[in-house]
């Protein structure tokens, strides 16, 4: 009972219905098990306010300042309650939207074998929320004159339902053969797919990667670069 009332008097203290609920449980037990106090004070402001006569200390008065507490309460903990669902939805805590990119690690391109280049695009979450259900897929494109082929088509090269954090990635990893590092080298890595985030929200990926000699590492391809190769994308598949 002592530990019940001390968590009563946490949940209530500070607020002005919850004095006026200690206050009610207050003077019911009071009532019940005090005869002196009910006579110089409940009885005196029964009469003094209300005009009621009340010699003797009232069971079921008592009762009822009792039962008023309890219900108020139960009343102010549900307000409670709707308030703090009310913050989780409000515009101020919208859920953070994670996004998907290249790990620290970087891609790596590597000849392993003469006319045999590995691949190695590794994927993580951004540091604020965790990516569900990815599936991502990549291919190899390359400039021909004007035009451009594919040396590598759109395959099942990230299937699983997986979830992406930002410490744990997932690479696609494969090998082309007969293939040359410098024709890997003046290609573009396209990786396109999709991901959710906590609540089955759906965002698309679509990124194109070339390799940077001064910077002796894969970037992005921006622009009109990036343009190109996704309409060249967009319209290959139309012709599937």
């Amino acid at each position: 009972m002592k530990s019940f009332i001390l968590e009563l008097v946490k949940l209530l203290k500070g607020t002005i219905i919850g004095k006026v609920i200690l206050t009610l449980l207050a003077s019911g037990v009071s009532i019940l098990g005090s005869a002196p106090f009910f006579d110089k004070y409940i009885s005196a402001a029964l009469n003094k306010y209300l005009s009621l006569e009340a010699s003797d200390p009232s069971v079921p008065l008592g009762l009822l300042l009792i039962f008023i507490a309890v219900a108020l309460t139960i009343w102010e903990r549900m307000n409670q309650i709707k308030m703090e669902a009310e913050k989780l939805i409000s515009p101020n805590n919208k859920i953070e939207k994670p996004f998907v990119d290249i790990c620290n690690r970087g891609i790596s391109v590597k000849e392993i074998d003469d006319q045999k280049v590995f691949f190695d695009i590794p994927y993580c979450a951004g540091p604020n929320a965790n990516a569900y259900h990815v599936k991502l897929d990549n291919a190899l494109i390359t400039p021909n004159g004007n035009d451009l082929i594919y040396n590598s088509g759109f395959g099942d090269h990230f299937p699983e339902n997986i979830t992406l954090t930002n410490e744990l990635g997932k690479a696609m990893n494969y090998s082309l053969h007969p293939f040359s590092i410098e024709l890997a080298l003046r290609s573009y890595i396209v990786v396109k797919g999709t991901y959710k985030n906590i609540t089955d929200d759906m965002y698309d990926v679509f990124d194109v990667f070339k390799f940077s000699h001064p910077a002796n590492s894969w970037v992005r391809a921006m622009g009109k670069e990036f343009d190109k190769i996704k309409s060249f994308v967009e319209s290959s598949e139309k012709c599937v």
